[in-house]
This record gives structure tokens, C-alpha cells and sequence, in this order.
């Protein structure tokens, strides 16, 4: 499990431009990639950048778990009608 940061300055002004960040699980696949534009020298726009990310993969933790929960569900009527 490890984040990966990209950052392209993508303007003239220098610190100016995108940040991404990748997080990857265990099995090696790409779980979470967020984008946001900042200014590395404001400390809002990379706290906003940060917590915006930690938001991103708290959301499909839950979308994953749902998701789970509802194939199961599926799975198991699918079963019950096929014996």
C-alpha cells in the first residue's frame, strides 16, 4: 500500500500547477487517483489538496465494501434459483 505524488507545473508562475496522487493497494491496482490544482507555497491549497485525496479513499473503502455486500447478495439469489 503506498501513495504516489505527481506534481506538473503547468503555468509560468513557479509551485503553480497540478497535483496527483495515486494510492495503490497490495495486489499492485491503482484504488484511488485524485487531481487537484495548487500552490505549493500556500499551505491551504495542500492541506485542501490533502484531505480532499483522504476523502477520495475513505469514499471508495466504502464503495468497495458496498459494492461487495451487493455482489453477494446477487451471487446468492443467483444460486438459490439455479439449484
Amino acid at each position: 500500500m503506498a501513495w504516489a505524488i505527481d506534481f506538473d507545473q503547468d503555468t509560468e508562475i513557479s509551485g503553480v500547477g497540478t497535483a496527483t496522487a495515486t494510492y495503490t493497494d497490495e495486489q499492485g491496482k491503482v484504488s484511488v487517483t485524485y487531481s487537484q490544482r495548487i500552490d505549493n507555497r500556500d499551505g491551504n491549497t495542500i492541506n485542501g489538496f490533502i484531505d480532499a485525496a483522504l476523502a477520495r479513499f475513505e469514499k471508495r473503502q466504502i464503495v468497495d465494501t458496498e459494492t461487495i455486500a451487493l455482489l453477494a447478495k446477487i451471487q446468492a439469489v443467483l444460486t438459490e434459483k439455479t439449484k
